[in-house]
């Protein structure tokens, strides 16, 4: 039998989740090609769209097989409070919840790791699904 719950599983903690990080040279990458992708769409795909991203570089969690995950905020003059939806997952359990994390304009925000270094391992995927 499957339980699906929306409490919070444990999670990898890490001091920097929900600061603000230097932009790594990826990340600048990331944010033109972001960019250019969104000059070429139509208003309403535009419209459609979210300025803020999620990026994954670096390794962490069980036998180094994670990635970090981060807020990339492809706006240079707005910045946004960013609600993140995480799915996870730990053997037959898993669930969802919603944080929201301030993005500032241009810039990137540690989320976490994408699983936890502890058996069972509990792995997590984060979507943008508001900016505001």
């Amino acid at each position: 039998m499957t339980t699906i719950t929306k409490e919070r599983p444990p999670r990898l903690d890490h001091p920097d989740i929900g600061k603000a990080m230097p932009l790594s040279d990826e990340d600048t990458l990331l944010i033109e090609q972001t960019r250019k992708e969104n000059e070429a769409l139509s208003e309403d795909e535009r419209r459609a769209r979210f300025d803020n991203i999620i990026s994954k570089s670096g390794r962490c969690g069980f036998a180094s097989s994670g990635q970090y995950d981060y807020i990339l905020n492809t706006n240079p003059r707005k910045t946004y409070t960013v609600t993140i939806n995480t799915d996870w997952r730990r053997g037959v359990e898993h669930g969802f919840y919603t944080d929201t994390y301030t993005a500032p304009a241009g810039g990137k925000v540690m989320l976490g790791c994408t699983q936890t270094n502890n058996i069972p391992v509990t792995k997590y995927i984060r979507k943008v699904v508001g900016e505001v």
